[in-house]
């Protein structure tokens, strides 16, 4: 079950077929999404598609200093 990206443009329709594929195998729904918040899952139709399915996104920091 590996997706790999040719481009950045493939995230969220790969992203969609790996959620239907390991929904099936696992039986259970995909609730979050974590990225290293670098614009692939970002855009609006990403974000509503999440939005509709109850998926939760989770962006790491880009840019952290130690404190």
């Amino acid at each position: 079950m590996g997706h790999f990206l040719k481009n950045f443009f493939d995230a969220f329709s790969t992203f969609k077929t790996f959620k239907n594929e390991v929904e099936k195998e696992t039986r259970k729904i995909v609730k979050v999404l974590g990225s290293n918040n670098n614009g692939k899952f970002i855009s609006l139709d990403f974000t509503k598609y999440c939005e509709d399915n109850g998926i939760k996104k989770q962006f790491s920091q880009t840019h952290m200093t130690p404190q």
